[in-house]
Order: structure tokens, then C-alpha cells, then sequence
């Protein structure tokens, strides 16, 4: 996958899948080394998105992040800092696969 499709997939999570995780996963509260995150589960993927996680040491700005399961492997992870908009999302992990057509019709059902 092209690093432009690469990007414009990740701006697509971004805009689409972190408010439906947001608004219709289930909430785990921040802990003392995990930071607040919804989780979706379906039966072909786990969808998680944290807020406020700790990216390194040396910078102290949180982020956000959002992992995407698909048969127990991590198919896409992304950061970003919402204080720093004018920064690119940080595209950690995107493989190709089934699991990107799932997330869209997964999308796509929920309106």
C-alpha cells in the first residue's frame, strides 16, 4: 500500500471510526498504566481507541491512538497528538487484508 493510501485511510479513521468507537464502545476507565479507552468487539475485529496515552518519555503532550485486531493480529495503528491539528496522524501499522473491507461494512451498518 502507497504511503498517500496510507494516509488517506488513517485520515478516514480518524474521521469516521474514532467517533463511532467513541460513541458506541464500551468505556474502561484510566488506570495507573493504560489510558482511557472504548473498545468495540465484533466477531472479525477489535476496534480500540485510547485517549490521552503517553507517546515516549520525552514528550508530554498526549495522544491519541487507535488499534484495529483482526485474528488476534494487529492489523492498523494510529496516533496522533489533537493538541498538535496541524500535525499528520502517525501511521504506526497498516497491513492490507480482509479486515479493511469488515471495518468498512462494520462502518457502513452502523449509520
Amino acid at each position: 500500500m502507497k504511503m498517500t493510501a496510507k494516509l488517506e485511510l488513517a485520515k478516514w479513521m480518524k474521521e469516521f471510526v474514532v467517533p463511532m468507537v467513541r460513541a458506541k464502545g464500551e468505556h474502561h476507565a484510566a488506570e495507573a498504566f493504560s489510558p482511557a479507552n472504548w473498545q468495540i468487539k465484533t466477531s472479525e475485529l477489535m476496534l480500540i481507541y485510547a485517549e490521552g496515552a503517553l507517546r515516549s518519555p520525552d514528550d508530554r503532550s498526549p495522544s491519541s491512538l487507535l488499534d484495529i485486531w483482526s485474528s488476534n493480529k494487529k492489523a492498523a495503528s494510529l496516533s496522533w497528538q489533537p493538541d498538535r491539528p496541524w500535525q499528520p496522524v502517525d501511521v504506526v501499522r497498516l497491513t492490507s487484508g480482509p479486515w479493511l473491507e469488515s471495518l468498512k461494512g462494520f462502518v457502513d451498518a452502523q449509520g
